[in-house]
C-alpha cells in the first residue's frame, strides 16, 4: 500500500480527486484480499482483527475491549462539568427527536437551533477518532441518542493509543487460502 500526504488549501477539488483516484487500486486487485480478511474474521472472530491490525501497522494489543478499571481511572481526569453539559444538550436533542413523528427542531440553552429527522435502527456503532487524541463528542453525540431511543446495544470502538508503525510504504502480505 502506498501511502501519500496531501494538502488541500479549499480550492478547486478537481486535481486532488484525479491524483486520489490515480492512487486507489482498481476493485478487482483488492477483492481477493478482502474476501480473505472477512473469511479470516468470519472464522476466528477477534484474534484475526487483532492480526490483521498488525498486518496493517497497528502495534500490537493484548484484546480489543478497555478493562473496566483503566475505563474508571481515564474517567477521573476530565472535566466533568462540560461533559455534562453537552450530554444534557445532546439528551434534550434526541428526547426531542423521539418525541416527535418524524421532524423536530429544537433551541438549546445556549442558543444553538438543531432541526431533526427520525430513522430508528435496532442497533449502533460508534467511532470516536482517536489514538493520541481524544473526542468525547463523537462518544457523546453517538451514543446519547442512541441510548435516549432505546438501543439496547451500542458499540464504541476507537484506534489504539499505542504508536503505529511506519506507513511510508507497506503492502499488506497476502495469505494462502490453500
Amino acid at each position: 500500500m502506498q501511502v501519500k500526504r496531501f494538502e488541500w488549501k479549499g480550492d478547486d477539488p478537481t486535481p486532488l480527486a484525479r491524483e486520489l483516484r490515480r492512487l486507489q487500486p482498481p476493485p478487482g486487485e483488492v477483492a481477493e484480499a478482502v474476501a480473505e480478511i472477512v473469511e479470516a474474521v468470519k472464522g476466528r472472530g477477534d484474534a484475526a482483527l487483532l492480526e490483521i491490525a498488525q498486518r496493517f501497522g497497528e502495534a500490537p494489543v493484548h484484546g480489543l475491549r478497555v478493562p473496566h478499571e483503566q475505563l474508571s481511572q481515564a474517567g477521573a481526569t476530565v472535566n466533568t462539568d462540560a461533559l455534562a453539559t453537552a450530554v444534557r444538550n445532546v439528551r434534550e436533542v434526541a428526547e426531542r427527536e423521539v418525541a416527535a413523528d418524524r421532524e423536530s427542531e429544537t433551541e438549546l440553552p445556549e442558543g444553538q437551533v438543531v432541526r431533526l429527522r427520525s430513522v430508528p435502527v435496532a442497533a449502533a456503532g460508534i467511532y470516536a477518532p482517536g489514538g493520541t487524541a481524544s473526542y468525547p463528542s463523537s462518544v457523546i453525540m453517538g451514543c446519547v441518542p442512541a441510548k435516549v431511543a432505546g438501543v439496547a446495544r451500542v458499540a464504541l470502538a476507537t484506534q489504539s493509543a499505542a504508536p503505529r508503525r511506519s506507513r511510508r510504504w507497506r503492502s499488506a502480505p497476502r495469505q494462502s487460502s490453500r
